[in-house]
């Protein structure tokens, strides 16, 4: 078995390789809504996945167990150079958290969250109830511990020699979108009703969040030294979803809190697992968004490219069960006809959420993705696409 010096050498010198260089200045160009010459097209593999193929139990790796957090990064870095081989840019960072996680955590706004068994799902227990709970959503509280946090991560450095930058624990930032914190807050059914019952409570549980998250947001970014204007935000939104939510809904309860939310950034990432389709023109119209993050098939790619017309990013997941162990040929053909329609597209494919599969099964779809998107374009001069 390599030293952890040894892996950390190997890793350097994989973020160092030319072909890692040149992925990175193709996403350079990529976020910059350039056409690349192919298609971007990444795995994105969860922990559990990982630790399945590389034989590590995500439950052992707990904050003390630094050794072996540092092995189990480097050896993904070295298993996608080596194996995997997409568009994934291969960074040199290692962060200093763990993997284990407890069995029930708290929200930020302090509700109880209880994962579920054998899942990365989770459930969440409502704190929200009547207008006198909102009270409790007053300003959060930012827990660090700048020092700790150094410590630690010189503890990292001093174990591979310095060869490899390590990432300290930091501030979370507020990614939840109003709707998302408000099931969290809420729970689901009962918001829905709210919406039906009782408007204006709803309105006020989403102002009493935009508010909270808005100051949180501009704490952070104080405490950080960084210009919040300037640097990026998120709206994960995953309960936004057409398929239960009706537009109108969409539009008068969320949507305002959304453009309040994103106006706070000068680039915004909007992500659903939901069904966007009949809201995309407004996702579309949020201030500063810059990429639009969604799942197959619950979002038309082909009405997401109409609506964005290359001024923003798409971003496509490609739904793990339907591709995972399926045939060639129906893998295949579901592939040529995102290649097709993302021919002239600003966008990226990922394989994402994976959690089943074997090691053979999940690589073989890799290498048809890669052959499927990498094909579709074909350069003449000038950067431009042959159409």
């Amino acid at each position: 078995m390599d030293s952890l010096k040894d892996l950390a050498k190997k890793a350097k010198e994989i973020v160092n390789h030319p072909r890692n260089q040149n992925l990175k200045e193709m996403w350079q160009r990529h976020d910059k809504l350039q056409i690349v010459e192919q298609i971007p097209f990444c795995m994105d593999m969860r922990d559990s996945m990982w630790g399945r193929f590389l034989g590590y139990d995500l439950n052992e790796l707990t904050p003390e167990k630094i050794p072996e957090l540092i092995r189990f990064q480097l050896e993904q870095k070295v298993f996608y150079h080596d194996r995997i081989c997409d568009d994934t840019i291969i960074h040199p960072h290692l962060h200093t958290s763990s993997y284990a996680v407890p069995t029930v955590s708290l929200t930020m706004f302090g509700a109880k969250r209880t994962n579920i068994p054998r899942t990365e799902g989770w459930s969440v227990e409502p704190i929200i109830n009547t207008e006198a709970d909102l009270k409790k959503l007053e300003n959060l509280r930012i827990p660090h511990d700048p020092s700790s946090a150094r410590s630690r991560a010189d503890r990292y450095s001093d174990l591979i020699d310095g060869e490899l930058p390590i990432s300290p624990t930091g501030i979370s930032g507020f990614n939840r979108g109003p709707m998302d914190t408000a099931v969290q807050l809420r729970g689901w059914q009962s918001l829905m009703f709210d919406m039906i019952d009782r408007p204006a409570f709803v309105h006020d549980l989403m102002e009493a969040i935009t508010r909270c998250r808005l100051d949180y947001e501009t704490r952070r970014a104080e405490m950080l030294n960084i210009d919040l204007k300037k640097s990026g935000g998120g709206l994960w939104e995953d309960d936004v979803n057409c398929d239960v939510l009706s537009p109108e809904l969409y539009e008068e309860f969320i949507f305002p809190y959304e453009k309040r939310m994103a106006d706070q950034y000068q680039t915004v990432t909007y992500h659903s697992c939901g069904n966007l389709t009949p809201v995309l023109p407004l996702i579309d119209s949020l201030p500063n968004l810059h990429k639009l993050y969604f799942s197959e098939p619950w979002t038309d790619f082909e009405s997401a490219r109409m609506v964005v017309d290359n001024r923003k990013i798409i971003r496509v997941d490609l739904n793990p069960p339907t591709n995972i162990g399926a045939s060639a040929e129906t893998v295949g053909e579901s592939l040529a006809g995102f290649a097709a329609n993302a021919k002239c597209a600003v966008a990226e494919f990922h394989m994402a959420s994976a959690r089943t599969g074997s090691v053979d099964e999940v690589l073989a779809w890799i290498e048809l993705g890669k052959k499927t998107m990498h094909a579709a374009r074909r350069f003449d001069t000038g950067n431009e696409v042959s159409r």
